[in-house]
């Protein structure tokens, strides 16, 4: 492999890290680390017929934030497409994991952008997501959930659950404080598992079923606490008979419940109890039946929560980055803001809210300014080259 997970990396000159003032106690400097490592951002370039992914991190924090290059590395054979690829990674703050494969074993390979040894973990089977909480590194390997304590002697995977469906894996996390959903969808039944990890090891608190998707499976997910419980936020790409598009639906949690209708199917699921959004794409004619804002359906490529207002943030393609409130209905619209070309991602980091623009043959990453009738477009990072996400 050309270039391991993270490289000796030298601090950006005359930026640095925050600290905390001359005399202040343990606690103010800890909540100031953790403040600007919540402020880091790392963004990849990977095209699905790619055998090798490459990433740059960027510290939000530093007084001039500049793009640091993470190096390249080897992508997972899809073992159910040939000739395509696939990439599982993680980050929270400066630290960051990626899945590998070398002779058909897998492991875990954990990195800190600052700089230092990368490290490398084996694993038990082939992963299909992370999710990486302090020491605490969630592992989806297909329908195994597991985890790893990344702060012991000897790092490995311990079992949370193992589930009996076949044809599905666990492939998408959401996260709000300690409370984590572990999603295995991909066919029906959709199912998730609620966990808290507020301990030295997590808890799995409840065993749930998610609404059905006709011929779609999730692809993003965001959680927001609301008082006592929480709201789940899902987003499905389908294709049926008559046409295809997307769904968003909305999931009230709790008691450690998620509470809707198990009857529900997305596609059947406007009007109802739950909240649920759809745009569809008639197959016939091939334009717009159901539109949530502009002239033509594009993709949704990313989803975030705004934690001041739950404002929902979702990464639109060509229309920019469009809004929605939380508390959306069925026939609630959307808003639209040019960010300056194709928004391909958003994210919330440290309380900032940033999304990633392609502009021309390249990209940025945009700060996002909350204004009185949205958001605008605030310092603009340049990257050298075009990528297609931010790593969750």
């Amino acid at each position: 492999m050309k270039a391991a997970l993270a490289i000796a990396l030298a601090m950006l000159a005359c930026g640095g890290r925050k600290e905390a003032p001359a005399g202040a106690g343990d606690k103010e400097k800890r909540v100031a680390d953790q403040e600007d490592a919540g402020r880091w951002v790392v963004v990849e370039k990977h095209g699905d017929q790619a055998a090798a992914a490459s990433y740059l991190a960027i510290d939000l924090a530093a007084a001039w934030p500049a793009p640091l290059s993470l190096g390249e590395a080897a992508a997972l054979p899809d073992t159910g497409w040939q000739g395509h690829f696939r990439t599982v990674a993680a980050h929270a703050g400066p630290r960051w994991v990626r899945a590998e494969e070398k002779s058909g074993r897998f492991a875990v390979v954990v990195g800190d952008a600052r700089g230092g040894a990368a490290r490398t973990i084996d694993l038990d089977g082939e992963p299909t997501a992370l999710h990486l909480h302090g020491d605490t590194l969630l592992v989806g390997l297909g329908k195994r959930l597991g985890w790893i304590d990344l702060a012991a002697a000897r790092p490995h995977v311990q079992e949370l659950v193992a589930r009996d469906h076949e044809y599905k894996s666990y492939d998408l996390f959401a996260a709000a404080g300690d409370r984590v959903v572990a999603v295995d969808d991909v066919v029906m039944p959709m199912v998730a598992d609620w966990l808290a990890l507020d301990g030295k090891a997590p808890r799995r608190l409840a065993d749930w079923a998610l609404p059905g998707v006709i011929n779609g499976h999730y692809t993003h997910a965001a959680l927001r606490a609301r008082g006592k419980g929480f709201t789940l936020y899902l987003l499905a790409p389908y294709g049926i008979m008559d046409g295809s598009g997307h769904d968003l639906v909305a999931v009230p949690v709790e008691g450690d419940k998620l509470v809707f209708d198990k009857e529900l199917t997305l596609q059947n699921g406007r009007n109802g109890a739950t909240p649920v959004i759809e745009e569809h794409v008639d197959r016939g004619t091939g334009k717009a039946i159901e539109l949530v804002a502009g002239s033509e359906v594009t993709e949704w490529t990313g989803l975030a929560i705004d934690p001041e207002d739950g404002r929902l943030l979702l990464a639109a393609g060509k229309r920019g980055l469009l809004l929605l409130p939380g508390d959306f209905k069925s026939d609630t619209r959307g808003q639209l803001v040019d960010l300056g070309g194709d928004c391909r991602d958003v994210a919330l980091r440290g309380g900032l809210l940033v999304a990633l623009v392609a502009v021309e043959a390249a990209s940025e990453l945009v700060l996002l300014e909350r204004s009185a009738d949205g958001y605008t477009a605030g310092a603009r990072h340049p990257l050298p080259a075009s990528f297609d996400r931010i790593v969750p």
